[in-house]
């Protein structure tokens, strides 16, 4: 996700403005990284690559009886009784479609006896690896020349990339040091990030004992558990980034925000973001009363909420209160004990940094007392309005919204005679 720097530099620079890449800033760069792209590519290579899986594709009748044969993605992610390909819509949001799968459905489908079961949870995890193996075979396929750009970074920027691509050091020469690729890159294929925010909590064991339909249940809550972007562990990720730095996200004065939606998949992230930015005195924390997430009411509220929230597709105002509350608990302690393992990690890291790294002791800790400035590039009105909105929500006040992306980086543009 992030490299070590391997050069020793002159002086240190502080660094308080951080930049965040999100895909339009690749397609201002002229890159075809859009979600239709990927689209024609997974039609034009799915059958190549189901071939190189060794999966076969199923073979079912439609609505009018006639035979269609598809792949598991379509079986997975559409409607297995009215089998056809995926329509724009799934595409378009591919990320946040990967959590709308409907187990009811699904169960419906295979059926409850357990070869019925095994064959469900074999399709299940066929749709995923046809995705991933398409998916990061499309990232491969971008390439970025070394174009020069009218635009320089000062190294008093660090860079959060959302993009898997490498056009911040080809054509902004930007420091490999300086880059986290918060999703991974595509140099490294097993890096690779993608999906949906709503399911970090590891699916229920009980659900896979009581077998039949509870168990259909059991393997839609894994692929949504193994399909989230666990923000959260990323967010670990950046902190150590930070940290390698020299720098507490307090002491950043400025955030851009370029090419990036700051959809519903991402939106962990710049809650973080918004909050660690903001000047405010540090709150001790409450202590909550000790609750057993092992114990049998608690399991059963966990059971409860998957069966109304996954099972039934239930809108989440129609869950009990109770039920919500179990499951957040539950995932808070698994999120506490991987915090405590990133934790480990980093400081094993801090010891394998040798005298070729900067010297954090020559580190001048400035803190601001003001909240950063938040410039952020919009593509269309409603990406304006979200924009605004959002950030209201968040609590930042010093934001400044530009219409194109130029407009936003003009304190970077290099004007030359």
């Amino acid at each position: 996700m992030f490299r070590n720097k391997t050069k020793k530099e002159a002086s240190f620079v502080p660094k308080d403005t951080l930049i965040i890449i999100g895909n339009g800033f690749d397609i201002w760069q002229g890159l075809d990284t859009g979600y239709d792209q990927f689209q024609k590519y997974y039609l034009s290579h799915c059958d190549e690559i189901m071939n190189r899986l060794r999966i076969k594709k199923r073979v079912l009748a439609d609505e009018n009886g006639q035979k269609i044969s598809i792949s598991d993605v379509e079986l997975i992610y559409g409607n297995p009784f009215k089998p056809k390909q995926l329509d724009d819509e799934f595409w378009s949001t591919f990320e946040t479609s990967l959590d709308k799968l409907d187990a009811e459905r699904l169960n419906l489908f295979f059926g409850k006896e357990r070869k019925s079961l095994r064959e469900m949870d074999k399709s299940i995890r066929n749709a995923d690896r046809i995705l991933k193996e398409a998916f990061c075979n499309w990232i491969a396929t971008i390439k970025v020349d070394n174009r020069d750009t009218d635009y320089q970074f000062g190294d008093n920027c660090l860079f959060i990339n959302f993009n898997y691509t490498d056009t911040l050091l080809r054509r902004f020469k930007v420091k490999m040091g300086n880059e986290c690729h918060i999703h991974g890159e595509a140099a490294d294929r097993d890096s690779i990030i993608y999906g949906h925010s709503t399911h970090p909590q590891l699916p229920e064991e009980a659900l896979y004992q009581l077998g039949g339909r509870f168990r259909g249940l059991y393997f839609v809550e894994k692929i949504l558990y193994e399909t989230d972007k666990h923000v959260q562990d990323n967010i670990q990720f950046l902190c150590m980034f930070l940290a390698m730095h020299g720098v507490m996200a307090e002491e950043i004065k400025n955030v851009y925000v370029l090419g990036h939606s700051m959809g519903l998949p991402d939106i962990e992230y710049f809650a973080f973001l918004a909050d660690s930015t903001r000047f405010h005195k540090l709150m001790q924390p409450n202590e909550n009363s000790k609750v057993d997430t092992q114990s049998i009411n608690e399991l059963h509220n966990r059971l409860q909420y998957a069966i109304s929230h996954i099972g039934y597709n239930s809108a989440d105002q129609n869950i009990q209160s109770e039920q919500k509350e179990s499951v957040v608990r539950k995932y808070s302690q698994e999120q506490s004990l991987r915090n405590q393992e990133f934790q480990r990690m980093f400081i094993k890291l801090l010891e394998k940094m040798n005298e070729k790294d900067v010297d954090q002791s020559e580190t001048k800790v400035v803190h601001s007392k003001n909240d950063a400035a938040w410039h952020i590039s919009f593509y269309s009105d409603k990406d304006k309005q979200w924009a605004e909105t959002l950030m209201k929500e968040l609590g930042c006040e010093r934001v400044t919204l530009y219409s194109t992306i130029d407009e936003c980086l003009a304190p970077f543009k290099i004007h030359r005679l």
